[in-house]
């Protein structure tokens, strides 16, 4: 029934136990599904991308769903889970953008895993007792989201932040709680933030951004927003993702006691400015390595499509995994004598570049040429 025209309603009898993988995937008519008692299973994708599906009856037999099954379903609007279901797979319903109302007939959700729900329009929705494992991008871009019932002790909901019960990790931060304020300060004991805000340009006045020195962890592209001109991080944060402000040019300010970490003309180093960890700007033209920076750190560079020229110094020993990545500016590239190690995968995503030069002997390093896309052929080694 995949990628089939003209069903619009179809009924399931009990006597099938499983619904196969992508068996009616971007059905383009389909718009009411009746699945019987008896039907045991529902595979990855089963659903995915009918658009037009806007009525799933689902039996409690059920005690299966694959991962994104209902993924880009835009015109669900209601989904009652069966009482034997234990699991909401990545991406269930991501995407459903008229999905509304979630029920539970049962209790037996434990795990809600990563962008079950991502875009849709639930207001309400209710953690029952077993849950114990929510992601942290389960509610991404759920814009209307602002309330929790919570019928357990392993979770908590207040004043706009879901939270495990011992407040130390933010799952999700209501963006209605930010819609008409400058500057939000995170509640002083969360341990780590990594609730996705990457649409808080669209949704918020916010500007300034607040991290307590209770904070040690911030993740992967936290921040994704033009309008946040100042992020504040505490003295305790130890643990910071490259990605964590992915495309912001933003100013990013540092406790001075911070023992891991320290800004310098927005490049975040670690504190003893041996790592760069990434450049928070977008730099054009050429870029100058500091004297003291013995590693690029991964991804420090990611996407830094204007930089058309960098000199790495000469005390760099370290470069790690795509710490060059997409930099589509970047033709050329020349490694000095004191770098003794590259990854595996460093020069990965270097589409554009037509030759990397290393002041040393041949295979001096090991790993050649890095997965560097053109191969061998860019590779030039200084044989003195």
């Amino acid at each position: 029934f995949a990628n089939l025209e003209g069903l619009k309603t179809i009924i399931i009898p009990g006597t099938v136990k499983e619904i196969k993988r992508d068996a009616f995937r971007n059905n383009t008519t389909l718009e009411k599904v009746i699945i019987e008692e008896g039907v045991e299973t529902i595979g990855e994708s089963a659903f995915q991308k009918c658009e037009k599906l806007k009525e799933v009856i689902l039996p409690d037999s059920i005690s299966s769903i694959g991962g994104g099954a209902f993924y880009i379903c835009r015109s669900l609007e209601n989904i009652e889970i069966p009482s034997k279901i234990k699991k909401l797979p990545t991406m269930i319903f991501s995407s459903c953008y008229s999905l509304e109302n979630v029920t539970f007939r049962g209790n037996e959700i434990e795990t809600i895993e990563r962008e079950a729900f991502f875009g849709c329009t639930i207001r309400n929705f209710t953690i029952t007792n077993k849950v114990n494992s929510i992601d942290s991008t389960t509610f991404s871009l759920c814009n209307n989201l602002d309330n929790f019932i919570i019928n357990n002790d392993n979770f908590i909901y207040e004043s706009g932040l879901l939270m495990t019960k011992d407040k130390e990790n933010v799952i999700f931060l209501s963006t209605k709680l930010l819609a008409n304020i400058t500057e939000y300060t995170i509640p002083n004991g969360i341990k780590n933030f990594i609730v996705d805000l990457s649409n808080l340009d669209k949704l918020t006045k916010l500007e300034e951004l607040i991290l307590p020195d209770s904070v040690e962890t911030i993740k992967s592209q936290l921040f994704y927003s033009d309008k946040i001109s100042k992020i504040k991080i505490g003295k305790n944060t130890n643990s910071i993702n490259p990605f964590f402000a992915y495309c912001m040019e933003t100013e990013v300010e540092i406790d001075n006691d911070n023992p891991y970490y320290m800004t310098e003309n927005q490049i975040l180093y670690t504190k003893n400015k041996e790592r760069i960890v990434t450049v928070n700007y977008r730099i054009k033209g050429k870029f100058t390595i500091g004297s003291n920076v013995k590693i690029i750190g991964k991804d420090a560079f990611y996407s830094q499509s204007e930089m058309s020229e960098i000199d790495l110094g000469e005390n760099l020993e370290t470069i790690e995994d795509e710490a060059f990545y997409d930099c589509s500016g970047l033709k050329n590239l020349k490694i000095p004598h004191s770098v003794k190690t590259i990854a595996n995968l460093a020069f990965a995503g270097m589409e554009y570049t037509k030759e990397i030069k290393i002041d040393k002997e041949v295979n001096s390093i090991q790993g050649a040429p890095w997965r560097c896309p053109a191969g061998m052929k860019v590779i030039v080694w200084n044989s003195k």
